[in-house]
């Protein structure tokens, strides 16, 4: 059987259910939280009920929702690094609070700069200032290594006028490689990922994030 992405159901008013919302990825990050936009999603005249559906092995330990402030402005302002070095920096003390918990690594704690994972057989990209390949989305990406550190600096903003808050989004394109034997080139840094192929995302055993 193929993986199935996580999708979103709701009833279709003839005792069934049909798809509200198609591939809706997987848990990512450290904490694996997930946001979904439910504006639209309920058919008229059918019970406001739903269903997360998928064959993949997610476990859920909380659902939670709120509504949203639909008088609220919004202003956003994308801003780009003005500073993005890269560097070695080492490993960060991994913290975990039980067997089921994710592993969320303390950035002012260093267990070691000494290499602790092996490296992948290939080129990375040489240290010192990335910011031309971050300036767009694009195929060209910043390949770092286990240890290695990229550090992004930005222009200070001004203030947000009275009675606003200003909140931080980081947004980036890329995908995660890990040196799992159960992957397929795992030994390697090839083959590098593209936009226009998702096949080789899936037979190279990386993942965008």
């Amino acid at each position: 059987m193929r993986p199935q992405a996580l999708s979103m159901e709701v009833p279709d008013g003839k005792g069934g259910w049909i798809v509200a919302q198609p591939n809706l990825g997987f848990p990512a990050g450290r904490k694996k939280i997930c946001l979904f936009d439910l504006a639209g999603v309920f058919r008229p005249n059918t019970p406001r009920r739903l269903r997360l559906r998928t064959n993949l092995e997610i476990f859920w330990d909380s659902i939670e929702w709120a509504k949203g402030l639909s008088d609220t402005q919004l202003t956003t302002v994308r801003i780009n690094p003005e500073v993005a070095d890269l560097h070695y920096r080492g490993y960060s003390v991994i913290d975990k609070r039980n067997a089921s918990s994710p592993e969320v690594p303390d950035y002012n704690q260093m267990l070691s700069s000494k290499q602790i994972w092996r490296d992948l057989i290939g080129y990375y990209t040489r240290f010192g200032d990335v910011r031309d390949l971050l300036e767009k989305v694009d195929d060209r990406y910043v390949i770092m290594n286990a240890g290695d550190e990229m550090s992004l600096r930005f222009q200070a903003q001004t203030p947000p006028p009275a009675g606003w808050v200003r909140d931080y989004v980081f947004m980036g394109d890329g995908w995660i490689k890990d040196g799992d034997y159960n992957s397929t080139f795992s030994k390697t840094v090839l083959p590098l990922p593209y936009h226009a192929e998702a096949g080789i995302r899936h037979s190279s055993g990386q993942t965008r994030g």
